[in-house]
């Protein structure tokens, strides 16, 4: 719960919005790790979705449609109804 309380001040230092909104989400963000040999630490990276005030997209669901078409360069794709 300590890691979400500083990830939340974070995004709210740099006037950012989490889209995470429970600290049981962080298991699910992707992660990086990384180890440093000569004083053997290992670090892990959590890159937590954060959006600037203001610049929120309008997130919609993706819907699967059954697409019976050859997807070449440059076409376009319309799903059948």
């Amino acid at each position: 719960m300590r890691l979400f309380d500083c990830i939340v001040e974070v995004a709210s230092t740099h006037n950012c919005k989490l889209l995470v909104n429970s600290h049981l989400k962080l298991y699910k963000v992707e992660s990086s790790y990384g180890y440093i040999e000569h004083n053997q630490t290992m670090y892990v990276a959590l890159h937590v979705p954060m959006v600037e005030e203001g610049q929120e997209l309008g997130l919609k669901k993706f819907i699967h449609y059954p697409l019976k078409q050859l997807l070449k360069v440059n076409a376009t794709v319309v799903p059948e109804a």
